[in-house]
């Protein structure tokens, strides 16, 4: 027979919850300081260049950048939201 530990039913919170310190308080600053170090100018290369705007700067070279232009925005833009302070 097995016992469950956690109940398959069990739900994080999704509002209300503040990070007090620990290591997910860790995380949360060290990826919103990691966003905050890119280049808007390289995620907006590709952009820019599409609309036959000056596109200054040098676009991320990459896996995603390379086959998918623009896709850097995409994932700062997510990345940017999953670590909103709500």
């Amino acid at each position: 027979m097995v016992h469950e530990i956690v109940s398959l039913n069990a739900h994080a919170p999704l509002r209300g919850v503040e990070l007090t310190g620990g290591p997910f308080l860790t995380a949360f600053r060290s990826n919103i300081g990691y966003l905050k170090g890119l280049s808007l100018d390289s995620i907006l290369y590709w952009f820019r260049v599409k609309a036959g705007l000056p596109a200054p700067g040098q676009p991320y070279r990459g896996h995603f950048e390379d086959n998918i232009k623009g896709q850097t925005a995409g994932l700062f833009l997510m990345g940017a939201a999953q670590n909103v302070d709500r």
